[in-house]
């Protein structure tokens, strides 16, 4: 039985990604370059965003440095999501953190995403007030697909990754997640099922209690519900 849910956050738990791919269509609005397609954001989708700014300065030499980029898409970002609030929280996710935290379910977050993004997106939804401890990839040596960030989350649980339980919206984070040796709930908000699929039929850890697909965070939290122990 598990001991404790270790999730991601965008795209798994809050519908911020169309947030941020309009926070950086202002960005290059603002640098006066035309709306790039999914020829620059696919290759990036889940990965760090330390990674894909510096991917943005490669590709537009003359829109800045990397540090300041990231900085005006943070602000850009801040002021979209802000009137938000948990509206852009996935249904049903609420109802179980608060079911999981009133059993003393030990909980965790583990991202990707950028520190400045990730803190604001649990402040603005209140989610920040559900989880025992947060992972985040600029705290280990390489972000997901890596299981760095789980290990990590584990770590500070005082949970062996084995007795945790995940939920992930991309390929990448299925991947780290299963590796790091946690039953893993796929969901497939805006990704390939099929590449969710292929992500889950992997080879994981050693001891890999494996992992199932769902269309939607609710469902995904629910599978993942019925693995867990009364409490920690």
């Amino acid at each position: 039985m598990l001991r404790a849910i270790i999730l991601d956050i965008d795209g798994t738990l809050v519908d911020s990604e169309p947030c941020h791919e309009e926070a950086w269509n202002a960005v290059f609005r603002d640098k006066g370059i035309d709306q790039p397609g999914a020829e620059l954001y696919g290759p990036f989708l889940a990965r760090t965003e330390a990674e894909f700014v510096r991917h943005v300065a490669a590709v537009y030499p003359g829109i800045g440095s990397p540090e300041a980029v990231l900085e005006l898409k943070n602000r850009y970002f801040a002021r979209i999501a802000s009137g938000l609030g948990v509206s852009y929280v996935f249904p049903g996710v609420v109802e179980r953190l608060d079911d999981w935290r009133s059993r003393g379910i030990a909980l965790a977050a583990a991202t990707n995403g950028d520190r400045h993004d990730v803190y604001f997106s649990l402040m603005n939804t209140g989610l920040h007030a559900y989880f025992d401890v947060l992972a985040m990839a600029d705290e280990v040596p390489a972000g997901k697909p890596d299981p760095g960030v789980y290990a990590l989350a584990a770590r500070r649980l005082g949970v062996e990754p084995v007795r945790c339980g995940a939920a992930e919206d991309a390929p990448l984070g299925v991947r780290a997640a299963r590796r790091a040796g946690c039953l893993t709930a796929a969901v497939a908000h805006r990704r390939d099922p099929r590449e969710l699929e292929k992500a889950l039929a992997e080879h994981a850890a050693e001891g890999d209690p494996g992992g199932a697909l769902f269309g939607d965070t609710a469902s995904a939290l629910a599978w993942l519900d019925g693995h867990v122990s009364g409490c920690r």
